[in-house]
């Protein structure tokens, strides 16, 4: 069976529109919060940090996605839910231009415990783990020199063997932590070669 999504666009629009105002900052209300994280981890061999301005936000999710059966007809459906948005930013010097962006979102997110990821299992109800990703930006904070996907972006392919969860820790009004380690692939690298990416975070509240 082979699954299609779309509108990631839409999805990273909601997110960030949801937890920021006009400078695309997050902001600390609405169930949303900011403090300083960090995030480390290891992917095709090499390390990667990430240290800067976290936010934790709950966030609606507007998904519309398409399954097709084994007769080949695209059954359309629409998944609203509520989820919560993480990450970390480093920005450049004082300005608000990223210099490296950490983040990951979990779909019907219900505290400390382990999400695999979403897979439209029959079950669109279901938790669990909908997108993680990293980028590096050159200077001018647009141009992206690396960029990890993990999740939705290997909906896209036909091979449904991909696996990978995040672990939240601790989810307390300080602090939010975790671990992952789930498959992922770079699009500076060789296409589509998937590698694992593992690693921890911790974000203050």
């Amino acid at each position: 069976m082979k699954y299609l999504s779309y509108i990631f666009l839409t999805i990273l629009s909601l997110v960030f529109v949801s937890c920021g105002d006009d400078d695309g900052l997050p902001e600390p209300d609405g169930g949303n919060s900011l403090g300083t994280g960090q995030v480390n981890f290891d992917f095709s061999g090499e390390g990667y940090e990430v240290n800067g301005l976290g936010y934790v936000s709950v966030v609606d999710t507007f998904i519309n996605f398409a399954i097709e059966d084994s007769t080949g007809t695209l059954n359309y459906d629409t998944l609203y839910n509520q989820a919560i948005s993480f990450g970390i930013i480093d920005y450049q010097d004082d300005s608000f231009t990223p210099r490296k962006v950490f983040g990951a979102l979990i779909v019907n997110y219900d505290g400390p415990g382990t999400y695999p990821y979403f897979g439209f299992n029959g079950n669109v109800e279901d938790s669990g783990l909908w997108w993680i990703f990293y980028s590096q930006y050159t200077d001018d904070g647009v141009t992206s020199e690396e960029a990890i996907y993990g999740g939705l972006s290997l909906l896209y392919s036909d091979d449904q063997n991909y696996s990978g969860s995040i672990v939240i820790t601790k989810d307390n009004n300080n602090l939010l932590e975790g671990t992952f380690s789930v498959d992922a692939y770079s699009d500076l690298g060789v296409a589509e070669t998937v590698n694992t990416m593992a690693g921890s975070f911790s974000i203050e509240k």
